[in-house]
């Protein structure tokens, strides 16, 4: 009889320590899946930056490029414009006039 308590007393001391064994394992595998969800996380974020960057570079890219008039698709028909009254210079004087006006206003020389 006392053998059997004995042996009894060792069985639930065993099972104890298994059951906490099998717990603690649990707790590790769930941290173990949490570490590794979390570095899945981590790294598709990083794509989808990296992405949002690659797009952005090629939209930066593509508005940086010059393009030819014939290119663009909004094409309007200049506006007629009429002869200014009373000036008496010639059509092709008033022109250097003019490129001569702009050019110093662009380097800010009045």
């Amino acid at each position: 009889m006392l053998y059997t308590l004995e042996l009894e007393r060792e069985r639930r001391r065993y099972h104890g320590v298994l059951v906490r064994a099998i717990e603690a394992r649990k707790r590790y595998e769930e941290r173990e899946r949490r570490r590794e969800e979390m570095k899945e996380e981590k790294r598709a974020t990083r794509e989808r930056k990296r992405e949002e960057r690659l797009q952005a570079r090629e939209i930066h890219q593509l508005m940086k490029e010059v393009k030819e008039d014939m290119e663009l698709t909004d094409h309007t028909d200049l506006p007629e414009i009429s002869r200014l009254d009373g000036l008496r210079l010639p059509p092709e004087a008033f022109g250097n006039i003019l490129m001569v006006l702009s050019s110093c206003t662009i380097s800010g020389k009045p």
